[in-house]
């Protein structure tokens, strides 16, 4: 079989240990957190907001295009002109007391607030928009590990140095700059079977920056 057709000799075929340690190791979706910087939204006084997400995304980026067509012979190249930070979607639980709807409702509010005309109630109020630096903040999506531990470490002793130390889960965090939310999806209610009520806000932003975390704190 060594002249075999089939046979590739310079493919390197792993160890079944070794594939099966390496998907072990494979990353979960569903360990995930949302973290929004407060500027007073909903009358919340913590600095960050942190809402039962269960389902997120990590956003994604692209370039917007431009061709050139007979700079060289024969030849249609494309250059990158414009970075693209496409809108992110995250939803949401809400919980009995209605917090998660309010808070969306009022950040909805600051960025366009209702102006009520004197002397004719809300009838005849109006839309204003404020200015971004009223209603743009950060958002954090935070993606980690459940094994609390470096790279390296063997399950039973901490590596050289680390001993007696907590180990932060290995993470990244995408952080949303200027984000905002421009849509809240419709929440569909019904008489038939009940189920957790859920609601899916939209947000806009101007760049992510992303981060690789591992973090050792000493005990």
């Amino acid at each position: 079989m060594a002249n075999s057709i089939y046979v590739n000799e310079s493919l390197d075929i792993q160890p079944t240990e070794k594939i099966y340690r390496t998907l072990l190791d494979l990353s979960l979706s569903s360990l995930f957190s949302v973290e929004i910087k407060n500027k007073n939204f909903g009358g919340y006084s913590q600095e960050y907001i942190s809402l039962l997400a269960y389902e997120a995304v990590l956003p994604g980026t692209s370039f917007n295009l431009n061709q050139v067509v007979g700079d060289r012979q024969g030849v249609t190249e494309q250059y990158p002109n414009q970075r693209v930070y496409p809108p992110v979607d995250v939803s949401f639980y809400i919980k009995a007391d209605y917090g998660t709807i309010s808070f969306f409702e009022n950040w909805m509010n600051q960025i366009s607030p209702l102006f009520p005309v004197p002397n004719e109630g809300l009838k005849n109020s109006y839309f204003k928009f404020k200015y971004p630096d009223n209603y743009e903040t950060e958002i954090s999506i935070v993606k980690y590990e459940r094994d609390g531990r470096p790279a390296g470490y063997n399950g039973r002793l901490k590596p050289k140095g680390m001993e007696g130390a907590t180990v932060d889960p290995r993470a990244i965090t995408y952080t949303l700059l200027n984000a905002y939310p421009t849509n809240i999806i419709s929440i569909p209610l019904s008489y038939e079977q009940s189920s957790v009520l859920k609601t899916t806000i939209t947000f806009n932003y101007d760049r992510y920056i992303f981060q690789k975390h591992k973090k050792v704190n000493p005990k």
